[in-house]
């Protein structure tokens, strides 16, 4: 139940985050992500975590400077983080019917 919630809410958080990233409000972008952070760090999605916590910490000026390519690895790192949840359910949806 705590993988699906996850799935769900972190994927409107990171979207959220995109949008708050292409429209420059950057102090949402920090409270996105410390959100994020949290919810990452429940599940041990520690590299996502880290992630989180520098775009949490940085300031509007290194946000709007590096927040593009910030995004994007978010959004790819969230994206591992989904396919390997998904998978570890899989295997231990098999495992536990056999």
């Amino acid at each position: 139940k705590l993988i699906q919630i996850f799935l769900e809410t972190g994927e409107q958080k990171v979207a959220d985050i995109e949008k708050a990233q292409l429209a420059g409000k950057y102090v949402l972008i920090s409270e996105l992500s410390h959100a994020l952070k949290g919810s990452a760090g429940q599940i041990g999605a520690t590299t996502l975590m880290e992630l989180c916590d520098q775009m949490s910490r940085s300031g509007p000026a290194d946000l709007k400077k590096d927040g593009e390519a910030s995004v994007r690895r978010l959004r790819e790192e969230f994206e591992k983080v989904r396919r390997e949840l998904k998978t570890n359910a899989k295997e231990m949806r098999r495992a536990i019917s056999k």
